[in-house]
């Protein structure tokens, strides 16, 4: 791997920029010139359900900690409540609406200061947030805004999905100009968000490189390992073609993979990919180690900051609380993703980035066999 690219600039730029845009979604920009006037101020001395503290008390609930990221996430952002002296409650949405509305009620009877969900229906929990608006819960929505006004911090990850797409089919093209580009994506269809953004804006950049790329097959990954592995395997069987695969999210980058590994593929060597070439999304350990492989065809990757992306969230939820930001105004706060690949990221560049946003365990060099 050779190159370099400091993702901490990229990273920590974007963070310290957040576009904080009211009713922007459409693409329709307008600054907030004074996110005071006309808030609504939490009352922090309120003691909680139990009557015991008046510490302030937030509530995270993540859309399913069985994802490496959501883990990560959690646990970033329970450190960084410690340091600001602030009770961490994070409840598991198990990717289902169902537990994730329970969970909303589950806070709102706690009496928490503030609620930070991912949920993967926005529509589904508009009546909680409703619910704990009127009992003077702010709620920061992740992702998914609800139908209730109010503060969203949203992925803009159209653009730099757009140019992974474009990267994948350039590197593809470049090694195998002969061979025509077949597309496919193991997608969240459940979460039209996710497919906007990731899987349509991927495809776009791939044709913007490759004009007369095919796209072969969208399939549904539901974004867990074991679904995307047997997604794959179909892929296998109706387009053994196939060349250019997109994981929407690290589980199913990596279930794909696995797929094609156990069917001989998945392989490159030096580098370049042979039979096909993998872009994923989320950054994991597992992911980081595949992209630096040498001899694998994961190359290339969109990676959300979790520790980065912990804090950012909890600042919002504190200015909620303390007034600066009105919680029942309509707000999009945008949230950046960055893009790593083998051939401009080196090894470090990558160890650095689980290190610092995964607090990992894991030794690339060494899981590789590259050290000494």
């Amino acid at each position: 791997m050779k190159g370099t690219l400091k993702w901490k600039g990229i990273a920590l730029t974007a963070a310290m920029a957040m576009c904080m845009t009211v009713g922007c979604s459409s693409g329709e920009n307008k600054k907030v010139e004074d996110t005071t006037k006309g808030t609504q101020a939490v009352n922090t001395e309120e003691a909680d359900a139990s009557g015991d503290s008046a510490e302030l008390k937030i509530g995270r609930i993540e859309l399913d900690l069985a994802m490496p990221y959501q883990q990560a996430d959690a646990a970033a952002f329970e450190q960084y409540a410690q340091q600001k002296g602030i009770k961490a409650v994070v409840l598991d949405g198990k990717s289902s609406p169902e537990t994730i509305a329970s969970s909303m009620e589950d806070l709102i009877a706690k009496k928490v200061n503030g609620i930070i969900v991912q949920a993967n229906d926005g529509e589904a929990i508009s009546p909680f947030v409703q619910q704990a608006q009127d009992a003077g819960i702010p709620v920061l929505t992740f992702v998914n805004a609800s139908n209730v006004p109010g503060p969203n911090a949203y992925l803009a990850e159209y653009d730099i999905s757009y140019d992974l797409g474009a990267a994948t089919a350039k590197r593809w093209m470049e090694f195998h100009p002969n061979e025509p580009v077949k597309v496919a994506t193991l997608g969240i269809p459940a979460a039209p968000v996710v497919e906007k953004d990731r899987c349509d804006a991927f495809i776009e950049g791939v044709k913007s490189v490759a004009a007369d790329a095919e796209v072969v097959a969208r399939l549904d990954s539901a974004g867990v390992r074991d679904q995307a592995v047997s997604a794959a395997e179909d892929l296998l069987q109706a387009h053994p073609d196939v060349n250019v695969v997109l994981g929407v999210n690290g589980d199913a980058a990596l279930g794909g993979i696995a797929a094609f590994e156990a069917a001989g593929r998945g392989k490159a060597i030096d580098g370049v990919p042979q039979t096909e070439i993998f872009a994923s999304v989320d950054g994991s350990e597992q992911e980081m180690v595949k992209l630096a492989d040498p001899n694998s065809s994961m190359k290339l990757c969109m990676a959300l900051p979790p520790k980065d992306f912990a804090e950012q969230l909890t600042d919002i939820m504190l200015d909620c609380i303390n007034g600066k930001i009105d919680y029942k105004q309509k707000q999009d706060i945008n949230m950046y993703d960055v893009m790593f690949d083998y051939w401009n990221t080196s090894v470090d560049e990558l160890q650095e980035f689980l290190d610092v946003q995964y607090q990992t365990k894991i030794n690339i060099k060494k899981e590789l066999g590259l050290e000494g």
